[in-house]
């Protein structure tokens, strides 16, 4: 009886929680091969296809048969890079002259963005990139140098993505103003901080986890490299969030070198992600978890255990 009703259960599930990878469900009117509906379509076939007893597909877990290859591909490797050297880092005067969003590079940032974007070149080779970028003038413009580095038929995405934005610091225009908060920030500390009329480091945080889930949902191909760039507080929160940082983890952490790349590697056994010891020594995180705590493995497992609770499986 189990068996027949979870078997029912996958015939007619419209989808599967979008953080846990691809739906499965009926025809819809209409398909574009490489779709969602088709990818729908086509996991319920493959499940549907499977001859009794084949558990070439499947867990057995309490008598009944479960998908193994539901869970949503995953990149193999996501990159973070800082931006390079901006016009305010070398001279914070400009932030009183100048929107924060239109501050671009200096001529040093823009050679930190082309040696990033050469090393970049040797670690990915041939493969597929996706790349996505704060909207941010010094973003935008490490992502332009960056670019010519790569062979354009193997860039696939380039996405403007506002939730990895620097954080914003409100309508400061006096630079003693700016200096004196800065301070204060540091006593304070940069999570729980908040500029006047602008953000705590907590609002980046949760901003940059709807980002997360919007990264996981879009990703589904095992073989690329997903790269980010964006700002030191935002790919540090980045990590944060990702690795499951205490806040005494993230405060002891640092920024990284303007250009610098933060490195997560995927685990081949289990989909997790290792930061690599490149990355823990340029942000200082020798004391925060390195490894993602949920893999594809872990996924699978609670999903499984969520549906036959549902079920009467277990």
């Amino acid at each position: 009886a189990v068996k027949a009703e979870f078997a029912w259960r996958v015939n007619h599930m419209v989808s599967l929680p979008s953080s846990l990878g691809r739906g499965i469900g009926g025809k819809e009117d209409v398909e574009e091969e490489g779709s969602w509906s088709s990818s729908k379509r086509e996991s319920r076939e493959r499940f549907a296809g499977r001859e009794e007893g084949d558990e070439s597909d499947a867990d057995a877990v309490g008598g009944t048969m479960v998908m193994q290859n539901f869970i949503t591909p995953r990149p193999a490797k996501i990159i973070l890079i800082r931006h390079g050297e901006s016009e305010g880092n070398r001279d914070e005067s400009v932030y009183t002259t100048k929107a924060d969003w239109k501050i671009g590079l200096t001529q040093l940032g823009r050679n930190q963005a082309r040696q990033a974007g050469r090393r970049l070149r040797d670690m990915v080779g041939a493969g597929d990139v996706h790349i996505y970028h704060s909207p941010y003038m010094r973003a935008v413009d490490t992502t332009s140098e960056i670019l010519k580095s790569l062979d354009p038929a193997q860039v696939k995405v380039v996405r403007e993505e506002p939730r990895i934005s620097e954080q914003q610091f409100g309508n400061l225009r006096d630079i003693e103003a700016i200096r004196r908060c800065k301070e204060e920030r540091k006593v304070f500390g940069r999570f729980f901080f908040r500029f006047p009329d602008g953000e705590a480091g907590l609002d980046v945080y949760s901003r940059v986890t709807t980002f997360i889930g919007t990264l996981r949902r879009d990703q589904r191909d095992e073989n690329c490299t997903v790269v980010i760039v964006t700002h030191g507080l935002a790919l540090r929160l980045f990590l944060m969030r990702w690795f499951q940082w205490t806040v005494e983890q993230f405060e002891a952490t640092r920024n990284p070198t303007f250009g610098g790349m933060a490195i997560m590697n995927r685990i081949p056994a289990d989909g997790r992600y290792r930061l690599t010891q490149s990355t823990l020594d340029m942000i200082g995180a020798e004391n925060a978890p390195t490894t993602s705590a949920i893999g594809r493995t872990l996924l699978r497992k609670a999903y499984t255990r969520e549906l036959l609770s549902n079920h009467g499986g277990v």
